[in-house]
């Protein structure tokens, strides 16, 4: 069992420490662009660390598929990027994703 602390590699050129047992399953779900599918405990977590989470924003619409985030993804967020069916967000570019154990 993955513990608090723990560093998981998750492919040849990743790490992440780990909050929970969790955090693997959500970072494949990451890769993947499959934020609303993301743990609730993990959705929090970076709701947390953005000091966003008793605000309704940008972030809360996208991990929750709130009307915010529908209304961002159809008019605001132009980008030409691939988003996974059903997300509001992009899929994230692995070759430039940064992971960071600093927080």
């Amino acid at each position: 069992m993955i513990q608090k602390g723990d560093i998981v590699i998750f492919d040849n050129k990743h790490k992440l420490m780990c909050g929970d047992s969790t955090i693997k399953e959500d970072v494949e779900k990451f890769k993947k662009g499959l934020y609303s599918q993301f743990s609730d405990d993990y959705k929090e977590q970076i709701l947390t660390f953005w000091d966003i989470e008793k605000t309704e924003n940008v972030f809360e619409g996208i991990l929750y598929k709130t009307e915010i985030g529908k209304k961002f993804a159809e008019e605001e967020n132009n980008s030409d990027d691939e988003k996974a069916e059903g997300e509001y967000w992009p899929k994230p570019n692995m070759e430039i994703e940064q992971f960071s154990n600093m927080y």
